[in-house]
């Protein structure tokens, strides 16, 4: 038996995202540039201090990580040819302890939500909200699969990244906008699949060039739609949008040069 110390990835938080997905370098940058950036980027515009919104990221992937592990070590168990993302020991040592590595984990997290209750209690129900939808979408996420995992695959990335400041600022159109600045963009690139019906209609050969298009796409939709309703949420929507088609322009002529598809 491992001695605990040594699958620590299992739990604390980002370790075990880091560990299981974003091994390298350059994809630790990526999810800086394109998540923590733009929820602090939202946060700010929407006067949410910098203390909640670390606590915010910290709970959000708390939970999405106990979807992760089941992803990891439970799902896997159920399909023919499944993505092994760890090693034969750590799934024995999952197998040993899933009692305590869930526990902790929620014990965890059950933490956090005390902190936040007693500090920001006009926080408690929005983020349950949030908490309560990831759970129950990655549930349904990983005990289906079909085409309709591309809508709970959008829902899952939409709650990760926009659901709680939907939830706080109750609005249609600021919910819809959220949703096509990046759950969007990510749920036609999952849609080409060649698992999915949907790639006999969506083809993308290059996703670093797809992602300048929609881009350059969104920023010419958001600049109008900015000047025909000017309030906090085409703002918003039209910072977000230059902010990731200047990302996506750089990773394609400088970061990702070496990588993608010429």
């Amino acid at each position: 038996m491992l001695p605990i110390y040594t699958n620590m990835k299992i739990f604390l938080p980002f370790y075990y995202l880091f560990y299981s997905r974003l091994r390298s370098n350059i994809s630790k940058v990526a999810w800086i540039f394109t998540y923590i950036i733009p929820i602090f980027i939202v946060s700010y515009l929407l006067n949410i201090d910098f203390i909640f919104t670390s606590f915010l990221i910290f709970s959000i992937y708390f939970t999405y990580e106990i979807g992760y592990i089941y992803n990891d070590c439970e799902v896997i168990k159920k399909e023919i040819n499944p993505t092994l993302r760890l090693k034969k020991e750590d799934l024995q040592y999952y197998e040993n302890h899933k009692l305590i590595i869930y526990s902790i984990r929620i014990l965890f997290l059950s933490i956090i939500m005390g902190i936040i209750y007693i500090s920001y209690p006009y926080y408690v129900k929005p983020i349950f909200y949030t908490l309560g939808g990831i759970s129950l979408l990655y549930i349904i996420h990983n005990n289906i699969r079909n085409h309709w995992n591309i809508l709970s695959y959008s829902l899952l990335i939409f709650f990760r990244y926009f659901a709680f400041f939907s939830f706080i600022e109750e609005n249609i159109l600021f919910c819809f906008l959220l949703w096509i600045v990046y759950p969007l963009c990510v749920t036609i690139e999952f849609s080409s699949k060649s698992r999915f019906y949907t790639s006999n209609y969506i083809k993308i050969t290059n996703f670093d060039r797809f992602r300048v298009f929609y881009y350059i796409l969104l920023v010419s939709i958001s600049i109008p739609l900015y000047i025909t309703i000017f309030n906090k949420y085409t703002i918003i929507f039209l910072i977000l949008s230059l902010y990731f088609a200047l990302y996506r322009l750089l990773s394609f002529f400088l970061i990702a040069k070496k990588y993608r598809n010429t």
